[in-house]
């Protein structure tokens, strides 16, 4: 019995120091105040990069500025991310706005030679009370995280020749061309 409550007191007292060790960790890390990093998995033999927020820096309550920095983070991650790596990139999350949308497909628009899409998906219920979970321990707030968000997956460099548009010229060209051979 005495065992149990020592467990119960140690696990107690571990889960109200979880976050002041966070704040400490999110000081003196090296990814410290850029929120995101890259990671190298493997999936059916195949290398990715993908994208995650780190667990240190607490996401909620930003204010104006320090949500516009956050953003800015992780458009510098994946701008890195595409200049780095010539895996393919993926990343999930259920942060993404409209607005976040918007500015990602400006800075995807300055590499052509990557084809990319995104997709509404459902966050799976381990995945939504793990969200919820890892906020309580962290940052001592309960949270309801949206049911829903986005997966967006970039290609290699080297698809994306087939998104660039051709000229009007071109397209005029080669029709005369493919009616010369006839």
């Amino acid at each position: 019995m005495t065992g149990l409550l020592i467990f119960t007191a140690a696990f107690s007292l571990l889960l109200a120091l979880l976050r002041p060790v966070n704040l400490i960790l999110s000081r003196f890390s090296r990814r410290a105040g850029r929120g995101f990093y890259t990671v190298e998995t493997t999936h059916k033999g195949k290398h990715w990069r993908t994208i995650h927020l780190t667990s240190y820096d607490p996401v909620g309550s930003l204010s104006r500025m320090q949500a516009l920095h956050f953003h800015q983070c992780f458009l510098a991650a994946l701008v890195n991310a595409l200049r780095g790596f010539r895996e393919p990139i993926y990343f999930r999350s259920h942060l993404m706005r409209p607005v976040h949308l918007r500015s990602m497909e400006k800075c995807l628009a300055a590499f052509p030679e990557r084809r990319w899409r995104k997709k509404r998906v459902s966050i799976s219920r381990a995945e939504y009370w793990g969200i919820r979970l890892q906020t309580l321990f962290n940052e001592w707030r309960w949270i309801t995280p949206q049911d829903q968000g986005y997966l967006i997956v970039i290609g290699p460099p080297g698809t994306g020749d087939r998104r660039i548009p051709k000229s009007d010229s071109e397209r005029i060209h080669k029709r005369i061309r493919s009616d010369r051979s006839k």
